[in-house]
């Protein structure tokens, strides 16, 4: 699979991935932006067709990829009606996860983070410090307000996502709350 990723971030091209066995009909849309033997990166299109920030993912979650010919070009007539505007967003193929945790960090950008597979974000907040094999971040509750610290062991991550429409949502109230 990682041969695969690898040549779809070379052509940019968009696909479709499946990471859900139960529902085969759940998947993400985008580019691949980054790959390595553990993770790849992807820059997200919502199903409105609207940019819907980057995630991270474990490899072993695919269960198929897909380049759906017809799904695309409705997309893509989507995107074009709604002035699709992608952001640069670049990685190298080696760390995924740690690049996008720097980033996260440097850009300090809010971040969702998924735990060993809970399907739920456990933690929601703004990554404070990242190494080799561990991570501490500021938590943020649903309504903005900072709830804490969390630090997290690196294998245990197995999504994150950054500058999606969840994220920008609670930056939204965050910065509300910022302004008062």
């Amino acid at each position: 699979m990682i041969t695969i990723l690898r040549r779809l971030k070379e052509e940019k091209k968009f696909v479709c991935i499946h990471t859900d066995r139960n529902n085969p009909s759940k998947f993400i849309f985008g580019k691949i932006i980054g790959v390595d033997e553990a993770f790849f990166a992807m820059s997200m299109v919502s199903p409105d067709g609207d940019y819907d920030g980057v995630i991270i993912k474990l490899n072993d979650d695919i269960v198929w990829v897909e380049q759906s010919v017809s799904y695309e070009n409705k997309m893509i007539q989507l995107m074009q009606s709604r002035g699709y505007s992608e952001k640069e967003v670049v990685f190298q193929n080696e760390s995924v996860l740690l690049q996008g945790l720097y980033m996260a960090n440097k850009k300090k950008e809010l971040v969702s983070v998924e735990l060993d597979h809970s399907g739920v974000d456990n933690v929601v907040g703004y990554v404070q410090s990242v190494d080799e094999d561990k991570c501490k971040m500021i938590q943020v509750d649903e309504y903005g307000q900072v709830d804490g610290i969390s630090y997290f062991a690196l294998r245990d991550f197995t999504q994150i996502c950054f500058d999606s429409c969840d994220e920008r949502r609670l930056s939204a109230l965050i910065e509300s709350y910022a302004a008062k």
